[in-house]
């Protein structure tokens, strides 16, 4: 099992309201931090971000064991989902 997982994204402006910040990782391809997905069933989150604002990254951490071939998901919290909500809706997306 992992004890810790850690890896970097950038930290980037979910909008122009500054506490809003979330990681965003779409075209870091090599970043393997970028492959965790959020999952409804909150009894299913193995990690956490812990995020920098100042440093504009953040590092995903193991809060239970992840064993290989496990799925790893952490919460992208609710500013990322209220900015993504906000996009698609700007965009006209369904």
């Amino acid at each position: 099992s992992w004890a810790a997982l850690a890896s970097t994204c950038a930290a980037t402006e979910a909008s122009s309201d500054a506490a809003m910040v979330h990681v965003d990782a779409a075209e870091a391809y090599a970043v393997p931090g970028r492959y965790i997905n959020d999952h409804r069933d909150t009894t299913r989150l193995n990690a956490e971000f812990h995020k920098s604002r100042q440093l504009r990254k953040a590092t995903v951490v193991a809060i239970r064991p992840i064993h290989a071939g496990d799925e790893i998901y952490a919460a992208y919290g609710a500013a990322y989902w209220r900015a993504r909500d906000a996009a698609t809706s700007d965009d006209g997306a369904t």
